[in-house]
C-alpha cells in the first residue's frame, strides 16, 4: 500500500489523503483525510456511500460500501481536517484496486498485498 493524495474535482484547495487501506478478512478498511488548504470555505462536499465502492483491476469485479464512519455533508472551513473511515467488501482475489469515495474522488492502483 502506498499512501496517495488527490484533489476533489472543482475544489483544488481540498486535498484528500489515502492514509490506510488494509484487508481484514473479507473486508477492506480505508482511512482518508480531507484537508482544506484554502483561505475561504470549500465548495460543498457530500460524501455519498451509494456512489462509493471498490473495483478489482484483476477481475473487474466491484464491491459496495458496508459502512462509512463519518458522513461529510458540508463545506470545510479554512484549515479544517476531517478523517473518514470506510469499510468495503473485498472483491475476491483482488490484489490491486480502485477505491472510490463518491463526492470526494478515486484512488487508483491501490495495492492490497
Amino acid at each position: 500500500f502506498k499512501p496517495g493524495t488527490g484533489g476533489v474535482p472543482n475544489n483544488k484547495a481540498l486535498l484528500v489523503d489515502l492514509n490506510e487501506a488494509k484487508v481484514r478478512g473479507a473486508t477492506l478498511s480505508v482511512v482518508v483525510t480531507l484537508r482544506h488548504t484554502g483561505s475561504k470555505p470549500s465548495a460543498w462536499v457530500l460524501l455519498n456511500d451509494k456512489k462509493s465502492g471498490v473495483m478489482s483491476y484483476d477481475t473487474g469485479e466491484t464491491a459496495e460500501t458496508i459502512k462509512l464512519d463519518d458522513q461529510v455533508n458540508s463545506a470545510l472551513k479554512p484549515g479544517e481536517v476531517r478523517t473518514v473511515r470506510a469499510v468495503f467488501k473485498v472483491p475476491k482475489g483482488a490484489k490491486k484496486v480502485a477505491i472510490t469515495l463518491g463526492g470526494v474522488g478515486t484512488f487508483d492502483d491501490v495495492d492490497l498485498q
